[in-house]
C-alpha cells in the first residue's frame, strides 16, 4: 500500500494531485514519492527494518498532521500508521 501510493506521487496521479494542492503541498510530489519508496524498502529488509519503521511512522504522523490542520479526513493516514 505505501508503495502504491509513492508511486501514484511520483505519477502525480490526478486524485494525489488534487489532495496535495488542497494543503499546498503538490510542488513536493517527487520528493513525497522518493520517500515513501525510500522508507518502504528500509522497512523491507531485515537490517534496516527498525529504521524504516521510525522513518514510516514519522511520515505518516506528518500526513495525519497536515490533514488535521487544513480539516481534511485523519483515516487516511491513520491506516497505514496502525498497518505498521
Amino acid at each position: 500500500m505505501i508503495v502504491a501510493s509513492g508511486i501514484g506521487k511520483l505519477l502525480a496521479a490526478s486524485r494525489v494531485v488534487e489532495t496535495l494542492t488542497k494543503f499546498g503541498v503538490d510542488q513536493y510530489l517527487p520528493i513525497l514519492g522518493i520517500m515513501e519508496l525510500v522508507f518502504a524498502g528500509l522497512f523491507i529488509f531485515p537490517k534496516t527494518m527498525k529504521l524504516g519503521f521510525i522513518l514510516l511512522s514519522c511520515y505518516f504522523s506528518g500526513a495525519m498532521a497536515a490533514e488535521l490542520s487544513h480539516g481534511g479526513m485523519t483515516i487516511s493516514p491513520v491506516i497505514p500508521l496502525v498497518l505498521l
